[in-house]
């Protein structure tokens, strides 16, 4: 159980990464765009950017989550101690 947790946590951590990543090319093609001064389609940009953002923090706190499941997991099976 400790190690699908760890897995999961993982795989929040490294998906978090990925949008972080996502989140930083739309601002660098916004801040083209605003340059450019093209409003329409950075209105849509910039909302996809927000959304981002709210994904990434998602992420961020499933794998805080999951921390705290493997806490617990962990406590339970060594009957109550952490470890």
């Amino acid at each position: 159980m400790v190690t699908s947790i760890d897995a999961d946590k993982q795989a929040a951590e490294e998906i978090a990464v990925l949008i972080a990543g996502s989140r930083r090319q739309a601002e660098e093609v916004l801040g083209r765009l605003q340059a450019l001064g093209v409003k329409v389609e950075g209105h849509a940009l910039n909302a996809a950017k927000q959304t981002l953002d709210e994904c990434e923090t998602q992420c961020i706190a499933m794998a805080q989550q999951f921390e705290e499941a493997r806490g617990a997991a962990v406590a339970v099976k060594g009957g109550g101690r952490s470890a």
